[in-house]
């Protein structure tokens, strides 16, 4: 299949063989034009989310959830938001006619994702500029909103396609699995990151150090064992589509395979600090956990 139940982020492990080479969400089966606009939504998203930091320093408390209700409005009336608004407003209206041309059976249902997406975003500023940290399973669960891979797979894999089989119980399984080991993968990876964002930055390591009372670094290594029990389920759950007989389930199944790996792979290629090893203190309490 490809994928195989691994750490990520953790120094001295190897790639697992058959992980694909692809970024986290581009699609280039899709053709240039499709795969064009994945990348484009991604590095929007990067924007909305350090625009969501820079926002939470006093003298631009403001900014920020001005700039929310501006993304929302041009996403509910993106015909009356052409060229006007600043730039991630304008961006994301040109995002909407890009999809609405592309994938017009999926603009709707893409359109809603991106409304959790960005409702995340201002979920997680709240979250800093309140100096609160919620409990890790409501993180998590808030988390999935948040993750831009969910807004790309609510896209058919070619255009003028049905955008897939999400109503299939086992599939959205699936996809909240993908999701959450993407979500904490990103959280691990960028947590020396987010510390410069101060105590309060919303992150998965901050909710078990701070909520549950643990040292970073054993937070840290509980973060992935966590993570890992959910890639356990999913490597499961798709070796149990893989015996679907409908074509969509599986096709559906190998490309949420196809983003969790090309994730792995990204991550590893980005140059982000690496984590220390972790202490024999880190280590005892992870295996006791």
């Amino acid at each position: 299949m490809g994928l195989t139940v691994l750490n990520t982020v953790i120094p001295g492990m190897t790639t697992a063989g058959g992980v694909s080479g692809l970024g986290p969400y581009l699609d280039y089966d899709a053709g240039a034009e499709a795969a064009q606009l994945t990348s484009d939504f991604v590095e929007w998203s990067f924007a909305l989310e350090a625009v969501s930091h820079r926002g939470t320093t006093r003298s631009r408390q403001e900014d920020f959830p001005i700039l929310v209700q501006r993304l929302l409005g041009a996403l509910q009336h993106p015909q009356a938001r052409m060229g006007a608004g600043d730039p991630l407003s304008r961006a994301l209206t040109d995002l909407w006619w890009r999809v609405e041309e592309l994938h017009p059976s999926a603009v709707h249902s893409w359109s809603a994702r991106v409304r959790n997406h960005i409702v995340a975003r201002w979920w997680e500023y709240q979250c800093r500029s309140r100096l609160s940290i919620p409990p890790f399973g409501h993180y998590v669960t808030r988390r999935r909103a948040g993750v831009a891979a969910l807004c790309v797979l609510t896209l058919p894999r070619h255009p003028g396609l049905h955008p897939g089989p999400w109503a299939v119980p086992t599939v959205r399984r699936l996809a909240l699995a993908a999701v959450d080991v993407i979500g904490l993968d990103h959280d691990v990876a960028l947590y020396p990151l987010s510390l410069r964002s101060g105590p309060f930055a919303a992150n998965a390591v901050n909710c078990i150090e701070m909520r549950e009372g643990h040292p970073w670094d054993v937070a840290v290594y509980q973060t992935v064992r966590r993570r890992d029990e959910i890639m356990v389920a999913f490597v499961k759950g798709c070796e149990l589509l893989a015996a679907e007989n409908d074509t969509a389930v599986r096709s559906l199944s190998l490309r949420l395979q196809d983003c969790v790996s090309g994730h792995i792979a990204w991550l590893r290629r980005t140059g982000l600090p690496r984590l220390p090893v972790r202490n024999q203190r880190a280590a005892q309490a992870s295996d006791d956990w």
